[in-house]
C-alpha cells in the first residue's frame, strides 16, 4: 500500500493562507485537516499521518519540537513534552523512530503588506469569535489609518515566540484577552505582528520549499504545480488547473486584482499596497521594529526604502 507523506502548509495570517488552503483542500479532499480558530489542532493533539495540514501558523523551532524533528534541548521544549506527553511521544515515534515521510512548504508575504491587510481585515471584514476581538474593532474604528497602523506596529523590543511553544493564537490567550482593557488589547495586536515576524524570519535558510505570496499571485499555475510536486500530492495537472481557476481572485470576487472592496475578506489581491497607506511616520516606525525582518526575508536589501 502506498504511503503518502504528511504535508504541512506553513504560513502566517494574510499571506493568502485561506486561498492556498482551499486549493490544497480540493487537491486532497480525503486527506486534509481542517484548522481550528486557534492552533490547538497542531499544538495539542497528535499529528495524523498522511494528512494535509492547512494554514499551520508556526515558527521553525516550534514545528521541529512538535514533529520531533530535533532533540528537545530547550527548557520550553522539555516543558511541552511533560505537559503533552502522549502528543509528543506519538509524534516522536512516527517522525523520528519510524521516520514516516513528511513534506512542508512555507508561504510568506511582505510584512508591510501583511500589516495593511491585517489592519483592514481586523477593522472591517474578519469573522470574529471572541469578545476582545470585537472590542479591538471598535478601537480601530475610532482612530485614523495612520494611528491604527502605528498601534499594530507597536513600540519597544519585539516579543519572541520562536521555540517557546506558546503562540498568541492559542485559545487560552484569547480567553484571557476577553478581560483586557484597551491598552492590553492593542498590545496584543502588536504581539500578533511580532509573532508573524518570528514565523517569517525563522524559516529563512531552511530546506523547506519557500513560496512568496507575490510570486504565487503572479504565476498561480507555476507556483501551485511546485507545491503539489514538492508535497507529492497526486493530482493531475488538468484537475489542479481547474481548481486554481475556480479559486482565482477574479472568479471568487468578480473583481480584477487591485479593485478594492474593504468589506471583503479578499480585499484587493495585489502586492505593494502598503505604499498607499504608509505615512512617513508609519514607515519610520516600521523600520525601527521590523526593518531587519524585511532584510532577512529578502524584501529589502537595506533600510533605504
Amino acid at each position: 500500500m502506498q504511503t503518502f507523506p504528511t504535508v504541512f502548509h506553513i504560513t502566517h495570517h494574510k499571506a493568502g493562507s485561506q486561498w492556498v488552503a482551499e486549493i490544497l483542500k480540493y487537491c486532497a479532499l480525503d486527506r486534509f485537516q481542517r484548522p481550528d480558530v486557534d492552533l490547538s489542532f497542531f499544538y495539542n493533539v497528535p499529528i495524523k499521518l498522511e494528512t494535509v495540514y492547512l494554514t499551520v501558523y508556526v515558527p521553525k523551532k516550534d514545528f521541529n519540537h512538535i514533529t520531533a524533528a530535533q532533540p528537545l534541548f530547550s527548557r520550553s521544549g522539555i516543558k511541552y513534552a511533560i505537559v503533552h506527553p502522549s502528543v509528543y511521544l506519538k509524534n516522536w515515534i512516527n517522525f523520528r523512530r519510524k521516520e514516516m515521510p513528511c513534506r512542508h512548504f512555507v508561504v510568506i508575504r511582505d510584512l508591510r503588506d501583511t500589516l495593511v491587510s491585517l489592519y483592514f481585515s481586523w477593522k472591517i471584514s474578519h469573522a470574529f469569535h471572541f469578545p476582545w476581538q470585537f472590542k479591538s474593532r471598535e478601537i480601530l474604528n475610532k482612530v485614523s489609518v495612520e494611528q491604527g497602523l502605528a498601534a499594530w506596529i507597536g513600540d519597544g523590543e519585539r516579543s519572541v515566540y520562536n521555540g517557546l511553544l506558546d503562540p498568541p493564537f492559542l485559545r487560552k490567550h484569547y480567553d484571557r484577552m476577553n478581560n483586557a482593557d484597551e491598552n492590553g488589547i492593542m498590545a496584543f495586536l502588536q504581539n500578533i505582528l511580532d509573532y508573524i515576524a518570528d514565523i517569517q524570519a525563522s524559516w529563512m535558510n531552511d530546506d523547506a520549499l519557500m513560496i512568496r505570496y507575490e510570486d504565487l499571485i503572479s504565476d498561480e499555475i507555476g507556483g501551485f504545480e511546485k507545491i503539489v510536486d514538492h508535497c507529492q500530492i497526486p493530482v493531475s495537472r488538468e484537475r489542479l488547473h481547474e481548481i486554481i481557476h475556480y479559486n482565482r481572485f477574479e472568479t471568487v470576487t468578480g473583481r480584477h486584482p487591485g479593485e478594492e472592496d474593504v468589506q471583503a475578506h479578499q480585499r484587493k489581491g495585489i502586492s505593494g499596497d502598503w505604499r498607499n497607506y504608509f505615512s512617513l511616520s508609519v514607515k519610520e516606525k516600521f523600520k525601527s521594529r521590523f526593518g531587519d525582518v524585511l532584510i532577512k526575508t529578502g524584501y529589502e536589501s537595506d533600510l533605504n526604502w
